[in-house]
């Protein structure tokens, strides 16, 4: 059923203004409030437009099934040795998990000068969602880290400890801990987007641009319903500032093209960074700042034909070298020693033809 109240348009002399409500509900249940407001002036047009979402999802069932898939992390225990382990550990369903309830709020413009800079194009978006109920695996460090401490014994069932020594490892090391999906106490994200786009004739060619930014302000989840907000913006994989700017240029059957890429400095997961088993003396936040990473990637074209292009490129130009997350730090992917907002190869070069029918 959709419901909408009459927009209201005020003009005067070449400037309109329109604002307009609408009310919106499916059949699953879904709630959405929309507020649009829409101002046209001489040389410009400014539109901007907001909603709000309550939704409540349905339990995905891939969640559901009984399946087991085994994998394998990094943790460490302090148990009078400390040791850096690699545990594996069985991923399961779970039958019992109730649907996710998930509420959003977003605002947002687009600026389209229609004289002056006639082929730039300006968009902001604010978002902030907030999902209860939400279906996720709390980890393994974290269930280790419950069961050892006492704060939550529930999860002393998933871990298995060896029962006699095997090989290097001693008698009550950790063997396997498995883990399985469960309503945990919710997730949280809020922030911006901005892009912009511009496009122009240069010297007898096309020149293109577009920059998108995004700005992470404010991100959480929490692994139980009871567990205190685990704030994750700006650490590792998720930095506060983000940016991408693409610049092109054609000219005749010949093109270049180049990305820059702009990860901002983040920091190492803080319940990780605090846990006093992990250290022998806790780090400050500061010591575990990841700094900055720039990278630059360029390719040119050529057009043989209307339907074939040869091209040929560099990634990460520079070489910039990726930040070193090593093996046991939150965010490392295996076999790289750093995670996957980085290049871990380096400076490449490729070459290929695309031909279309």
């Amino acid at each position: 059923m959709q419901t909408s109240a009459p927009s209201a348009t005020l003009a005067a002399g070449q400037y309109a203004a329109s604002l307009s409500f609408a009310n919106q509900t499916n059949g699953s249940g879904d709630d959405t409030r929309t507020v649009r407001l829409t101002v046209t002036a001489p040389k410009a047009s400014l539109s901007q437009n907001g909603s709000v979402l309550q939704d409540n999802a349905q339990v995905d069932f891939g969640s559901v099934e009984l399946g087991q898939g085994a994998t394998l992390d990094f943790l460490l225990e302090n148990t009078g040795t400390s040791d850096l382990q690699g545990i594996s550990g069985f991923n399961s369903g779970n039958p019992n998990l109730k649907a996710e309830k998930g509420k959003s709020f977003t605002l947002g413009f687009v600026l389209t000068p229609r004289d002056f800079l006639r082929n730039f194009a300006f968009t902001a978006d604010y978002y902030r969602i907030k999902v209860e109920n939400a279906i996720n695996v709390p980890g393994r460090q974290y269930a280790l880290n419950q069961c050892y401490s006492g704060a939550d014994t529930s999860f002393c069932q998933y871990i298995t400890r060896r029962q006699s020594a095997i090989g290097a490892n001693s008698v009550g090391s950790l063997e396997f801990i498995d883990q399985t999906n469960a309503n945990t106490g919710g997730d949280f994200v809020e922030g911006i987007d901005v892009t912009a786009n511009y496009a122009t004739r240069i010297g007898g060619g096309a020149f293109n641009s577009r920059i998108a930014y995004t700005f992470m302000k404010k991100a959480y989840n929490q692994p139980t319903p009871d567990a205190p907000q685990d704030r994750f913006d700006g650490e590792v994989d998720q930095p506060k500032h983000r940016w991408t700017l693409n610049l092109g240029y054609n000219i005749g059957d010949w093109g270049l093209n180049a990305t820059t890429t702009y990860i901002g400095q983040v920091y190492l997961d803080d319940t990780f960074r605090t846990n006093p088993d992990n250290w022998v003396e806790i780090p400050t936040r500061a010591q575990t700042r990841v700094k900055q990473k720039v990278y630059f990637d360029f390719q040119g074209t050529y057009n043989f034909t209307k339907n074939a292009q040869l091209y040929l490129g560099i990634d990460n130009a520079f070489n910039t070298k990726p930040a070193p997350i090593l093996t046991g730090l939150p965010g490392n992917v295996t076999g790289t020693e750093t995670s996957s907002s980085y290049d871990a190869i380096g400076r490449r070069y490729y070459i290929g033809l695309r031909y279309s029918l």
